[in-house]
């Protein structure tokens, strides 16, 4: 295994402290973006707030507006991976997105080549 390069353990300091309370902002401006219709930006935000998310109800509730992002922009199959994951967690009192995934699933289904949901 090589050693890490002097930029990565400078960019490492930096971003690591940054974790923290970044994912809380990212998901709210995230969220922002997702109600201004700015769906590129929302999905790449909601997707980092994810990663970095603290609790379970935090990366859950980016994982939800990450797939809506990603199926309002029309990207169904990419929509459909992040769906999935919320589906097979099952029915739970913790999964509270698991019908609402179930259900964009099945819209999926009804779509042909490049229809898209408008």
């Amino acid at each position: 295994m090589r050693p890490l390069s002097k930029k990565m353990m400078l960019l490492m300091v930096i971003l690591l402290p940054l974790q923290s309370g970044q994912a809380e902002a990212g998901y709210a401006e995230a969220l922002n973006y997702y109600r201004a219709n700015r769906l590129y930006e929302a999905a790449s935000m909601f997707f980092q707030a994810k990663e970095l998310a603290q609790t379970n109800n935090e990366k859950r509730a980016a994982e939800w507006y990450l797939a809506e992002s990603l199926q309002r922009i029309g990207f169904l199959y990419s929509a459909s991976k992040y769906y999935t994951l919320i589906v097979r967690r099952g029915y739970k009192a913790n999964n509270p997105y698991f019908r609402r995934a179930l259900e964009a699933l099945g819209r999926q289904d009804g779509y042909k080549g490049s229809e898209f949901p408008e």
